[in-house]
């Protein structure tokens, strides 16, 4: 009976090892299909998020890559406005996908998302 721990025989533990087995190779199928996207799929949370606006992507990779950047060197390395690169942000904070550290001057962005 696996109750009994570390004194169970193969033949107690041999159910569980079955399940673990067909759940990992079933995780392991997913995972491999999810990846093989577009390369603009991202973990968080648990789940799988998909962002379809490519402002919105730059944005991500490049607090990534340099987390202090401002609303408005944001916008100038975009070449979009301010207000439009506020509004993703803005977004991404209530969505929980990045979030704010520090002061507003010395202050760093914190991306919560896992890209794939």
């Amino acid at each position: 009976m696996p109750s009994d721990g570390a004194n169970a025989s193969l033949e107690d533990v041999k159910p569980f090892a079955d399940y673990l087995e067909r759940l990992m190779v079933v995780e392991m199928q997913t995972d491999i299909v999810v990846s093989e996207g577009a390369g603009n799929q991202w973990w968080y949370n648990g789940g799988w998020v998909n962002f379809n606006n490519q402002n919105v992507i730059e944005i991500i990779n490049l607090l990534i890559q340099k987390p202090s950047l401002s609303i408005s060197e944001l916008a100038e390395m975009l070449g979009i406005n301010r207000s439009a690169v506020q509004k993703h942000m803005k977004s991404l904070q209530e969505k929980g996908y990045i979030m704010r550290s520090g002061s507003r001057k010395t202050g760093k962005w914190q991306v919560l998302l896992t890209k794939l």
